[in-house]
C-alpha cells in the first residue's frame, strides 16, 4: 500500500513541476509573430477580394465542377469509379468462390448464368 501512495506522490510532484509557468516570450518574438500574422491576413484578404459584378468560380465552373463539388471532388469521384469498375468486373467474371455464397442464399436448385441475365440479340430485335 505504501508503494502505491509513494508512486502517486511522485506523480503529483512531477505534474506540479510541469505545471509551473515557463519564461515569458520576449517582446521581439511577439512582434515578429504579429507581423507575420498581419502579412498572412493581408495576403488572404487580397486573394478573396473580388471585383464588383464578378461571379464566384464555383458557379462559373459549369455543371461538371458543381457535380464534382457535390460528390466531394476528384478523390471521391476516383473512389466511386474504382468501386464501379470493380463491381462490373466481379459481376462479369463470376468468381467460383462466390457461387457457394450465392447458392446458400437462393432457394431451390435454380442456377443462373451470365447469359441468362443479359438480353440476347433476338429479344432486342423483338422489342422485348
Amino acid at each position: 500500500m505504501t508503494r502505491i501512495d509513494r508512486s502517486e506522490q511522485e506523480l503529483e510532484e512531477l505534474l506540479q513541476s510541469a505545471a509551473k509557468a515557463g519564461p515569458d516570450p520576449s517582446d521581439a518574438l511577439l512582434a515578429r509573430v504579429m507581423a507575420d500574422a498581419d502579412a498572412v491576413l493581408a495576403e488572404r484578404s487580397a486573394d478573396s477580394a473580388m471585383p464588383v459584378g464578378s461571379v464566384p468560380t464555383s458557379a462559373s465552373g459549369g455543371w461538371l465542377n458543381r457535380l464534382l463539388g457535390g460528390l466531394g471532388g476528384w478523390p471521391a469521384v476516383a473512389g466511386l469509379a474504382t468501386a464501379t469498375i470493380a463491381g462490373v468486373w466481379i459481376g462479369y467474371a463470376q468468381p467460383a468462390s462466390l457461387g457457394g455464397v450465392a447458392g446458400g442464399l437462393l432457394a431451390g436448385e435454380t442456377a443462373y448464368d451470365l447469359g441468362d441475365l443479359l438480353p440476347d440479340y433476338d429479344s432486342v430485335l423483338a422489342g422485348g
